[in-house]
C-alpha cells in the first residue's frame, strides 16, 4: 500500500514541487547573474525586435512568434523537467536514495540539455560557461528539492519489501 501511494502521491508531488523551486532558482539566477541575465535580455530583445518588426511592416508574425515560443518551451523542459525527471525515474528504477547523486545527476542533465538542444558543438565561452553554470545550480535545486520530497524514500521501499514476512501486504 505504501508503494501504491508513493507512486501516486508522493512522486508527482516531489516532481511538481521540484519544477516549482527550479522554476524560482532560475528566475534568481537570471536577476542574480549578469551573463546570465544578459543572454535572456538578449534573446527576448531580439525577439521582440523581429516580431515588432514583421508586424509593423504588414506581414504576419506568428509563424515566428509560434517558432520561438516552441524552442523556449523545450529549452525549459530541458532545464527544468527532464532532469529531474529523467534523475527521479533512474533513482526510483534502481532504488538509489543518495541526496548527492540525486542532485549532481539531475545538475549534469541541467546543464548538457540544454547544450544538446541548441547545438553547442564547440568549447564554450565564457558567458556560455556561466549560463550553463547557472543551470547546473537550477538542476542542484531541482534535485535536492524532489529528494527532500520524494527521493530519500527510493532505497527503502525495495529493502520494506524484501524484509516483509510472506504473505503479508509489504509495502
Amino acid at each position: 500500500m505504501r508503494s501504491v501511494a508513493r507512486l501516486l502521491l508522493i512522486i508527482p508531488l516531489g516532481l511538481v514541487i521540484a519544477f516549482g523551486a527550479g522554476s524560482f532558482f532560475l528566475m534568481l539566477a537570471t536577476v542574480m547573474s549578469p551573463a546570465l541575465a544578459s543572454m535572456v535580455f538578449a534573446a527576448f530583445n531580439a525577439f521582440a525586435d523581429t516580431v515588432f518588426g514583421l508586424a509593423f511592416n504588414g506581414e504576419d508574425p506568428s509563424e515566428l512568434a509560434i517558432a520561438a515560443s516552441w524552442q523556449g518551451f523545450k529549452l525549459m523542459m530541458a532545464i527544468l523537467v527532464a532532469p529531474v525527471l529523467i534523475t527521479a525515474l533512474a533513482s526510483e528504477l534502481f532504488r538509489i536514495g543518495s541526496a548527492l547523486l540525486q542532485m549532481v545527476l539531475t545538475g549534469a542533465l541541467a546543464a548538457v540539455l540544454p547544450a544538446a538542444i541548441i547545438g553547442l558543438n564547440r568549447m564554450p565561452s565564457g558567458t556560455e560557461t556561466q549560463v550553463l553554470a547557472a543551470f547546473f545550480l537550477t538542476g542542484i535545486v531541482t534535485g535536492a528539492a524532489y529528494w527532500m520530497i520524494a527521493g530519500r524514500g527510493a532505497a527503502d521501499t525495495v529493502a520494506r519489501a524484501v524484509s516483509a514476512p510472506p504473505g503479508s501486504a509489504g509495502s
